[in-house]
């Protein structure tokens, strides 16, 4: 068995236990599992080929599907740490986050590391007991080759993440900081006393960079260790450089590919994980403490981070005229993801199949504005052009503009994308519409959003809010598991959007800004809200609310649902 490729040997291995499971469906007793181990040492003691016919018989008889994840372990003895890795990855692509989990998990075990829960432990038990000169002699080899179970505890914690156990992934995020921490304190890497970003999701998306902002205000409020960071990219994997720029003087940038090179192997035990970060003795998610670190920003009276820079800002004003946008004319930006966009993973439930640009157009015309619609080459232009720009398809569309839009726009108006992120960084005030899931809701108190709604559909109704704060349906995204747990997401409808809309638009104009005072209703919902471990400032829209007040009483029977046209 040795002889064959890794690949071949997990599809042998996959196959098998498929076919043990058609052919003998039914459950283990508990004396079945005795005579199965039984068997076990009995063909260990007994390898002549005169047996194979018997092994299948006996394998058929006693692999039963209930008991697939024990048996699961004693099998595959043939199979390496990378091989079970392959496996989970494969299905993490095909969307069978449990099962991915569970080979996941079977890797750390081959590489001796426990489960998700103690494995710091037992490496740590291992590497006290090497000396400081064996340690030097193996350990580019080590790092150059073995290192890689560390980004197993990512990988089974997003395979956690996706199934809908927050609290497992998080624990498992933790772990795996845990091992990083352990490891680089016995190699003496932590007292380089510098943190490295590299490899990671903090600079796919333009979005996923406005994360930089929560990152560094945890650095200047205390939350975390104020050390050192850089951030080592190339430029071309950079989603948007000229954003990146304005962090320059919090983040170092190194891009030279001699020293991306050279720090590959540090960044192995220095890197800061994406998902998880240690604020305040404690380990979160990337979006809890984000949402933290905001509320302590904004209750001492701080100014946003970033500021538009002068240069950025008058050459952005001379396109805009380039665009045709009017002289003192104000402008908002739209992005409403629409049906076709790229359906990546989870992205499907953050659509919107609504056409509701239209009205939010329309209500921007009569207020006099123009609207700057987002997007790309995919999505339909408009043939009304009044008083509306399609910036997918002007040639000033640069990373550069993209940054100025986002930061000089009167408001941004978007849905559950990143983009928005970009805006709100600069203090300017957002919508945000079809948001999901609901415990990672928006974190700055100048951005108002409305939810998709949860419909159960045994039951035939809405989930309350707080129902949708529950696990696992509080972070599940991908449609599958969704509809595996009886529940379909209500996209909001162009109604809502313009309602909320409306709403934002009528306290720019009232109030020159959001404001900071709440109607009862959105009270109630951020109590219910931080009462389950959701925190942030971003409000709920009190039209939504009003539209469906019954999602905000938990203590009343279920809703039934109205389904008018």
């Amino acid at each position: 068995m040795n002889l064959l490729p890794p690949f071949l040997k997990s599809v042998c291995y996959w196959t098998y236990i498929k076919a043990c499971g058609v052919l003998a469906p039914g459950l283990l007793s508990e004396k079945s599992l005795q005579n199965l181990a039984k068997y076990r040492a009995w063909k260990k003691a007994n390898p002549a080929p005169r047996f194979i016919f018997l092994n299948l018989l006996l394998r058929a008889f006693y692999l039963r599907r209930r008991y697939y994840t024990l048996l699961a372990k004693w099998v595959p003895s043939f199979l390496s740490a990378q091989e079970f890795q392959q496996l989970a990855q494969y299905h993490v692509r095909r969307g069978h986050f449990p099962v991915a989990a569970h080979y996941f998990v079977e890797t750390l075990r081959k590489w001796g590391l426990g489960d998700s829960r103690s494995g710091s432990t037992p490496f740590f038990a291992v590497a006290q007991g090497i000396s400081a000169t064996q340690w030097e002699a193996i350990k580019s080899r080590w790092l150059a080759k073995e290192s890689d179970f560390l980004s197993l505890y990512n990988q089974l914690g997003n395979a956690l993440y996706l199934g809908g156990s927050l609290q497992k992934a998080t624990a498992c995020w933790a772990t795996g900081l845990a091992v990083q921490g352990a490891i680089a304190r016995h190699v003496g890497a932590d007292r380089l006393d510098v943190k490295i970003l590299s490899n990671s999701p903090w600079v796919q998306r333009i979005g996923l960079i406005g994360l930089l902002d929560s990152y560094v205000k945890m650095g200047l409020l205390g939350l975390r260790d104020n050390q050192n960071s850089i951030l080592v990219e190339r430029v071309q994997d950079i989603s948007n450089p000229h954003l990146l720029g304005y962090f320059s003087k919090h983040i170092k940038w190194i891009q030279d590919p001699r020293s991306i090179l050279s720090l590959q192997a540090p960044s192995l035990l220095l890197r800061e994980p994406f998902h998880v970060i240690e604020t305040g003795g404690e380990i979160r998610s990337i979006v809890d403490a984000a949402a933290r670190a905001q509320i302590l920003w904004e209750k001492q009276g701080n100014k946003p981070l970033l500021q538009l820079s002068e240069m950025d800002r008058a050459i952005g004003i001379e396109k805009l005229k380039r665009m045709g946008l009017p002289e003192n004319a104000w402008y908002v930006c739209l992005h409403i993801r629409e049906e076709n966009f790229p359906k990546e993973g989870e992205g499907g439930s953050r659509n919107n199949v609504v056409q509701s640009d239209q009205k939010i157009i329309d209500e921007v015309r009569r207020r006099g504005g123009w609207i700057i619609r987002f997007g790309d080459s995919r999505m339909p232009a408009y043939a009304d052009s009044d008083h509306l720009i399609d910036y997918n398809f002007n040639r000033v569309k640069s990373s550069e503009m993209d940054v100025f839009l986002c930061a000089h726009c009167r408001c941004y108006i978007g849905g559950n994308s990143e983009l928005g992120l970009a805006s709100a960084i600069f203090g300017v005030p957002t919508v945000l519409v079809d948001w999901h899931p609901l415990r990672a809701r928006p974190w700055y108190s100048n951005q108002i959003f409305i939810p998709k709604l949860m419909r159960n559909i045994k039951e035939n109704r809405f989930l309350t809010l707080e129902e949708m704060l529950q696990e696992p349906v509080d972070i599940l995204e991908s449609p599958a598991h969704l509809r595996a747990a009886d529940i379909e997401l209500m996209a909001n409808s162009s109604e809502e959007i313009l309602e909320v809309t409306v709403e934002m638009l009528d306290l720019l104009e009232n109030f020159g800004g959001t404001s900071s005072k709440r109607t009862t209703r959105q009270q109630k919902f951020q109590d219910i809200a931080e009462a389950n471990g959701s925190m942030g400032l971003g409000v709920l829209g009190d039209c939504f609310l009003q539209r469906h007040p019954q999602i905000l009483d938990f203590s009343q029977k279920p809703h039934p649902l109205n389904f008018d046209p």
